[in-house]
């Protein structure tokens, strides 16, 4: 962010971060309060907050979308940007207002009977539709990776160097996604996804040059020596 603002891949990779740590301390924050008998309706809605955990995944498909330019190639790749936002957007408002994560069996003996004052409403009933948006939002981020890897092969020169390593991320994605689903993963290789993800993105900007980061790199250190100097 701090060497090239104006690109949009480090901002959707910090709102990400932003987007899991505000998840994990709020909603380990509100069960270790109901679980000490405190909280209340407040506690409630912190476990709401669990839907940010969808947010790095589905911003996967919004940066395949505008990878390696930073802008969403044709027409089609433009609706499916807009596609994904939407959809991102209706997720988490489904996800938050929903009962998905204050509805479980469990959570009345937990909460002690401390629910929201939306619960058991309509309001809940739109949030729980609204959460079909979700599998749409990784079926789009799937044709997004397969996207990447149609563009790897229509490329040539720099480019495809760059797309190739983003392929190969999509291409691995693609093999964990239907053992993802049916819960079969080993315990741990659920984390090679996103490893996956950072490693094909930050290859191609220090060996290929992306975005000109190396330029700007060089250029910096170079100007640090003078000065020093």
């Amino acid at each position: 962010i701090a060497r090239r603002p104006d690109l949009p891949f480090g901002w959707l990779l910090c709102l990400g971060a932003v987007a899991m740590f505000v998840e994990l301390t709020a909603v380990g924050g509100s069960y270790l309060a109901l679980q000490n008998g405190h909280g209340g309706e407040w506690a409630a809605w912190g476990l709401s907050l669990s839907a940010l955990g969808f947010v790095p995944l589905a911003l996967q498909g919004v940066i395949n979308v505008r990878f390696p330019t930073g802008r969403a190639q044709g027409r089609f790749g433009r609706l499916m940007g807009r596609a994904l936002l939407g959809g991102i957007g209706l997720a988490l408002l489904g996800g938050f207002v929903g009962d998905s994560a204050t509805g479980h069996e469990e959570l009345p003996e937990l909460v002690s009977g401390q629910r929201r004052s939306i619960d058991g409403t309509f309001v809940t009933d739109v949030g729980n539709t609204l959460s079909v948006a979700i599998p749409v939002v990784i079926l789009l981020g799937l044709l997004a990776g397969v996207g990447i890897i149609v563009r790897c092969f229509r490329a040539q020169g720099v480019e495809r160097q760059q797309l190739q390593w983003r392929a190969v991320g999509v291409a691995g994605s693609l093999v964990l996604f239907p053992f993802a689903v049916t819960e079969s993963l080993p315990d741990g290789v659920g984390y090679l996804d996103p490893f996956l993800f950072v490693i094909t993105l930050v290859v191609p900007v220090l060996r290929y040059d992306l975005w000109a980061i190396d330029t700007l790199i060089r250029r910096s250190a170079a100007y640090t020596l003078s000065s020093s100097g």
